[in-house]
């Protein structure tokens, strides 16, 4: 009686398997070389990395740590999770997010700040997502459209995001302070 040994090797996102009578092994090597090679060697993300590292430069020089913004996530997830939101960043940190849509709160751990997106991004690029589409705003250079997929054969990983109506929180200025200082003291002494 003969043994024989079926072997039947695929490619999944990077993933070298091999199926033998029926069980699956991973080869770590091809694993590591994939990724190393995918990361390195694609051209594509690589100009997806040197358009983030700009855009994320004309982000930080500009110092905005206090801004809105409507977020708007797309995916095959609850609803609540998808819901337009409009969200409140001070001092580089989410303090409220409301329903672009009503007005109701919902809940901030479901939204992300401009500099989470960037993250998200770099994410995408690091992992490496097989697709990877951006727009950028010309003048703040946050991404106002992404697109992820990130395995091409697997459905409803898809991460779509688009941020907009974006506005920045000016620091009151000196005089606007002042302002607001003799206003307080006019109104103590007309209390009096």
């Amino acid at each position: 009686m003969a043994f024989v040994l079926r072997t039947r090797v695929t490619t999944v996102a990077g993933f070298k398997a091999i199926r033998r009578n029926g069980t699956h092994f991973i080869l770590f090597l091809g694993l590591f070389l994939g990724i190393a090679q995918t990361s390195v060697a694609n051209p594509i993300l690589i100009d997806v990395q040197s358009e983030l590292d700009a855009n994320r430069i004309v982000w930080t020089a500009q110092g905005l740590t206090d801004y809105n913004y409507r977020f708007q996530r797309s995916c095959f997830c609850i609803p609540s999770f998808a819901a337009p939101g409009i969200v409140s960043v001070r001092n580089g940190s989410i303090v409220s997010v409301v329903s672009a849509i009503d007005g109701l709160p919902l809940d901030p751990a479901n939204y992300p700040t401009i500099e989470e997106l960037f993250d998200e991004i770099q994410s995408a690029i690091d992992f490496p997502a097989a697709n990877i589409s951006l727009t950028y705003d010309a003048q703040v250079g946050f991404a106002s459209s992404i697109s992820i997929d990130y395995i091409l054969q697997v459905a409803d990983e898809e991460k779509f995001y688009t941020a907009s109506e974006f506005v920045p929180i000016p620091e009151p200025s000196t005089l606007t302070l002042l302002s607001l200082g003799l206003t307080a003291l006019a109104m103590r002494r007309s209390i009096k």
